[in-house]
């Protein structure tokens, strides 16, 4: 199925870019009767892609022994591999073999962004990694995020893990 994406603003409907603009022109051409539906998408909060970047790519980090949660480039290298596993197609390659290509996050609606997560959620309990509690990930974001440098060190200093498991037995 084809999909537009446009934006309207005061001076009208404008294309995410000249391509885009191209390929609807191109299209209406050839469908001149075409009927269109409008179906406006709700953003991603800036809340929920924080617990994403903030909560979930660090928590794969720590459970995993090849990546370390302080280091930028293994959590960018970790947000390539949830791309890929679970916002990805296989297509036909350069040399005629199948590849996974891995979609940007960032063109993703609200629900299709929740649907995402909910993937990578599913995936950590499939295979037992402590999955950030969401409430916890807020609470943090609303009310300490000033005081601690990372949802982790807010973490470690009320002795929970990402799940809200104690740390260490007191």
């Amino acid at each position: 199925m084809l999909k537009f994406i446009v934006k309207f603003t005061t001076k009208g409907m404008e294309f995410t870019s000249d391509y885009a603009k191209a390929t609807f022109l191109d299209f209406h051409k050839k469908n001149p009767n075409q009927k269109f539906k409008l179906i406006p998408e709700e953003k991603v909060s800036k809340e929920k892609r924080g617990y994403y970047f903030g909560g979930i790519i660090p928590a794969y980090a720590e459970w995993s022994e090849n990546y370390d949660r302080k280091t930028p480039d293994d959590l960018l290298i970790i947000h390539d591999l949830f791309r890929n596993a679970f916002n990805g197609e296989i297509i036909e390659g350069l040399q005629g073999k199948p590849v996974r290509i891995a979609h940007s996050t960032s063109l993703m609606n609200n629900k299709e962004y929740g649907a995402f997560l909910e993937r990578i959620e599913r995936y950590f309990s499939e295979n037992q990694i402590p999955f950030p509690d969401s409430a916890i990930y807020k609470l943090y974001a609303d009310k300490f995020q000033d005081q601690y440098s990372t949802f982790y060190d807010y973490l470690e200093n009320n002795n929970m893990k990402v799940d809200g498991s104690p740390l260490k037995l007191q």
